[in-house]
This record gives structure tokens, sequence and C-alpha cells, in this order.
């Protein structure tokens, strides 16, 4: 019995993690559509999402072909079963030899089944590997590294529901003058110097919160937890050190520096109003003078001037990784049992209900954290 409900329950989870899949993958949306009067770097991008969407298309046709034949070895495996049960609750005189026909019989077809749910098993996982792997790249910018515009915006909404003191400090940064980079570099310095500033500000910001690129030349930080006096000194060190750094661009010297606007939540502020007044510290920045900083007290900018103690905070050098979706991995090859579990003898192999559900609801967490219901 034990052994029926463990197959029938992970058949079920496969089913429905390749439902959420599909049904995400299934949203409506023409893409090609989308793509009527964009610029080169965002059909680029477009191209990305339209190949993303590909991969795990492929990924949820696998999970339903999956379902499929453990639907069909489910089926097969309970006939088995049932057919040897029907012979041993029957009321028929059974010799010894037909007695160990029947109990042989059915150690046959579990152990079919246990090489049938270990391989389904070993098949979850490797499209729960998948998964990950898209799961990064769907939250990671393809130029920079660091989270792209969606993975903040999640990160930003969590900080939010924290209210007021809790919440921390958003900044956002703008690379002054960037496009006379593109105009007299080319874009290829342009991109250069994206990566430099993103990689300057995840080495100083990432112990703090996320470092995203917000949009174009912008990029967005979280200083989780710290209070807007104390998240001054934080992101003006990381203006600063950009700044200070000479971007070396195929034997140019590019001096680069930024602005930023700096706003802690206020009390019943909604999350694009908390927005609209770190950009309109930031813009305020860019006004004065740019290469400065501006943290909102209320409504009012007001310079971000620390001195010498902005070179406080060392600069790592350090390349931005690729984004990890906090989701703990569970799924195993095998399952062992601990001093804790009963003794299962001859199923001690079979992988238990608790390791599929896990890997069922791996399967799950990872569908939604790549945005899909």
């Amino acid at each position: 019995m034990f052994l029926d409900l463990a197959i029938a329950f992970s058949c079920a989870g496969v089913g429905l993690a390749c439902g959420w899949v599909m049904n995400g993958l299934g949203w409506g949306v023409d893409l090609s559509d989308a793509a009527d009067d964009l610029t080169l770097i965002e059909k680029s991008e477009l191209d990305q999402v339209k190949a993303e969407y590909e991969r795990l298309a492929a990924a949820a046709d696998r999970l339903r072909e999956y379902a499929t034949t453990m639907a069909m070895d489910v089926d097969k495996h309970q006939s088995s079963v049932q057919a040897v049960s029907d012979v041993l609750t029957s009321e028929t005189t059974f010799s010894a030899d037909e007695l160990g026909d029947a109990v042989n019989r059915l150690i046959e077809a579990n152990e079919s089944m246990q090489t049938k749910l270990q391989s389904a098993q070993a098949r979850i996982s490797e499209q729960a590997d998948q998964l990950e792997s898209a799961e990064r790249r769907a939250q990671t910018d393809a130029l920079t590294r660091v989270s792209n515009r969606g993975a903040f915006d999640e990160h930003l909404a969590r900080r939010h529901i924290l209210g007021p003191g809790r919440a921390g400090s958003l900044m956002l940064l703008d690379v002054d003058h960037f496009k006379k980079f593109n105009d007299e570099h080319g874009h290829r310095a342009g991109d250069e110097v994206l990566k430099v500033v993103a990689n300057m500000l995840h080495a100083r910001l990432k112990s703090y919160g996320i470092v995203a690129r917000f949009g174009g030349e912008e990029f967005a930080a979280i200083i989780d937890g710290y209070t807007v006096e104390e998240s001054k000194r934080i992101v003006e060190s990381a203006r600063a050190a950009i700044g200070q750094h000479i971007v070396e661009f195929e034997g140019k010297e590019l001096a680069v520096t930024a602005s930023i606007g700096l706003a802690e939540l206020l009390e019943d502020e909604s999350l694009e109003q908390w927005i609209e007044r770190a950009d309109a510290a930031m813009y305020h920045s860019k006004k004065h003078g740019r290469n400065c900083g501006h943290s909102m007290n209320g409504t009012i900018p007001e310079l971000i001037n620390l001195g010498s103690e902005s070179a406080l905070i060392p600069d790592i050098e350090e390349a931005p990784k690729a984004v990890v979706p906090q989701v703990k991995k569970t799924v195993k090859t095998k399952s062992t049992p601990s001093s804790a579990e009963p003794n299962r003898g001859a199923f001690s192999s079979l992988p238990t209900r608790e390791g599929l559900n896990s890997a069922i609801g791996d399967l799950h967490e990872r569908s939604k954290a790549i945005g899909l219901p």
C-alpha cells in the first residue's frame, strides 16, 4: 500500500509540475508582435526571452512524457499486485510452490517498479537542474551579470511589505553623460562602462542587499535593514569609488562618474511613491552638477557629503556571478533510511514519499521563481 501511494503521488506531482510550466508558457503573449518598434538591443533581449521560452517548453514536454510513462507503469504495477492479491485472498487452497510463485511475482513487480521509480527520480532531478539554470538566466541581466529589473522589483516588493524602519533604503544610480561613451567611442565602450560600474556596485553593496540593472544606464540597490543615515556612507562610498576608477577600453582611458538618489520608506508610502522619491533625489543630483548624491529628507533632497569617510569601504575586485534563486534543493538520487525511520525491509531502497514530495515541491518552487504560476 505504501509503495502504491508513493508511486501515485509522484506521478500526480510530476503531472502538476508539467501543468505549471505549460500554463506559464501559455500566457498567450505573441512575442513576435512586440518587436515592431524596438531598438537592436531590445530586439536582442526579446530574442533571448523567446529562446528561454523554447527551452522551458522543451523541459515541460519532457516532464509531460515522464508523467504519462509513470502513469502507465503505475497501472501495470497495480494490475500485477492486484492479480497476486486476488490469488492470495481467494478461498483456494495453495500448495507451497503456488504460494512461493505468487510471492516471487510480487517481488519481481516491486523490483521492476523500483527501477522505474529511480529512473524517474533521476529525470526529475535533471529537469530541476535545468529549471535552476533557467531561473538564473531569467533573473540576471545578460550584459552586466547583476540582477535584472524583474528580480529587483520582486525583492523591492518584499522589502516594502516590511514597512518603514525595516524595509531599508532604496538607491538609484545613473551613469553621467553615458551617451557620450556610445557616441565618441562606440557602443562596445558603453557596454564596458556598464559592466565596470555593475562590477563595482556589486563588489561594494552585495553584502548589504541586492544590486540590479534598473534600465539603460541606471542601476538600483536596496540596502536591507539600514536607515537612510547609515546607508548614506555605504552608497556614497560606492559612488565615489566609481568616480575614482578609470575604465580601460582598447587602449583608451575612460573617466566615469555617477549620480545617485537615496530614499528610505515613509509611513503609508506606496511602492511607486518610494521609487519616485529616490528617482527625484537622483535627478536632483544630475541637475546640480552630477558626480554627487542626494538623499531624501521626506520630500526634500539633501546633498550627501561625507568627506573622507567615503573611503571607509574597500573596493573589492570581484565580478558579479549569475543570480542564484534562494530555493533549497532537496532532490536526492537515492533515499537512505535514517535511524529515526522504520525499517522498510525489501522496500528500503525505494524513494520515500517525503523524498518524492520534496522533488515535486522543488520543481514547483523553481517554476514560481521564474515567474510561472
